[in-house]
């Protein structure tokens, strides 16, 4: 966890389809290793290996809080081309049962790890509208998922109102009965 060598992340870093680094750690790595293994914006991890079948194939977008930092063994980065694909627009369709599925389907477990490589992962079938398209889906998603925050939040706060004025009437309805 001491911050000499370069940042790398690694599976705990994978987060909802986000690249989380409050939990870095640092690695001795050559400047080659370190370029071939730098990441870009617009870069996606994947998850290759782990225990948890759930987990492998699992997707992160490279933000710009993560450009520069370098990736372990167990993840695999796809580096697309902003020509024809957008990477925002990869990552929820990485994401579709459709996709989880294929992903699934190869995957092999050796000591306990399931594994699924990147030839695996280059044979995805992944529907590809034109760009414009693919933007105007991200706008759509982002907009609807924001939707959904507003509701989460109106409905904790429902259930916060919900819950005082319950209490409320039972502590007037044992007060009176005393």
């Amino acid at each position: 966890y001491e911050p000499k060598g370069q940042p790398v992340l690694r599976i705990p870093n994978i987060d909802s389809g986000r690249i989380n680094i409050e939990d870095l750690k640092y690695g001795p790595l050559s400047a080659c290793e370190a370029d071939d293994l730098r990441l870009q914006l617009g870069d996606i991890l994947m998850v290759r290996s782990n225990g948890s079948l759930s987990l492998v194939g699992r997707p992160a977008l490279v933000e710009a809080h993560a450009v520069g930092f370098c990736y372990a063994g167990y993840l695999v980065r796809v580096r697309t081309s902003v020509v024809h694909l957008d990477a925002r627009y990869l990552l929820l369709a990485l994401n579709t049962a459709h996709v989880r599925d294929q992903v699934e389907i190869p995957i092999r477990t050796t000591v306990g790890l399931k594994n699924v490589n990147a030839t695996e992962l280059s044979r995805l079938m992944i529907p590809l509208p034109p760009l414009a398209e693919q933007h105007r889906i991200v706008a759509k998603v982002e907009e609807l998922m924001a939707l959904c925050d507003r509701l989460e939040a109106q409905l904790t706060i429902t259930q916060t109102e919900s819950r005082r004025h319950l209490k409320a009437v039972l502590h007037q309805a044992l007060s009176q009965t005393t």
